[in-house]
């Protein structure tokens, strides 16, 4: 009787192993952001622009998740965005799960822990999800000059997220050397 054993593992794709964040340790900066969110980022103004704590924590998940987690994560963030803002109709929720997802996918097959690209990542990622949240917006009847007038604002908190993004990964780098 021939084994069916060997014959089953040769169908099923080889997947690595997992090795991002854990679950609560993201679910625990994402509480935290969401807390200087609403509390400490107003005090980092620029130009009349503060920084997304938000899209920084889920761009760097997405540094080192897969896509699905890192869907995952961008939805259960946007979500907390929506319910903060009230007004948006859903507009984060989309607009964060697929920054996700386009983060995940530009730093695919990177170090994670390097900051030029955490600081890319951060930047491009702010960017595309602050025009997803335009165009959802615009579906939902919002004139559409509001995107690009918001523009000049989308690139400076790019920027401010680029700055927070370099902060964290540094941190990050120095709490994990602390626990070696």
């Amino acid at each position: 009787m021939p084994s069916t054993a060997s014959s089953s593992s040769r169908s099923k794709p080889h997947e690595a192993p997992y090795v991002g964040p854990r679950w609560w340790v993201a679910a625990l900066w994402l509480f935290g952001a969401i807390i200087v969110q609403l509390s400490l980022a107003r005090m980092i103004n620029v130009r009349g622009t503060i920084p997304s704590t938000i899209a920084v924590v889920v761009a760097w998940y997405a540094l080192r998740a897969d896509a699905r987690r890192s869907a995952s994560f961008g939805l259960i963030a946007g979500l907390c965005e929506d319910v903060i803002a009230g007004t948006t109709g859903g507009a984060w929720t989309v607009s964060t799960t697929l920054a996700a997802l386009f983060a995940n996918r530009i730093s695919s097959g990177f170090f994670a822990d390097s900051i030029p690209l955490a600081a890319f990542v951060a930047f491009a990622t702010t960017i595309a999800r602050n025009t997803m949240f335009w165009v959802m917006m615009r579906f939902e009847g919002y004139p559409p000059g509001l995107g690009r007038m918001h523009l000049r604002e989308a690139i400076v908190q790019a920027i401010l997220n680029a700055a927070v993004m370099i902060a964290l990964v540094a941190f990050t780098r120095r709490d994990r050397a602390h626990l070696a």
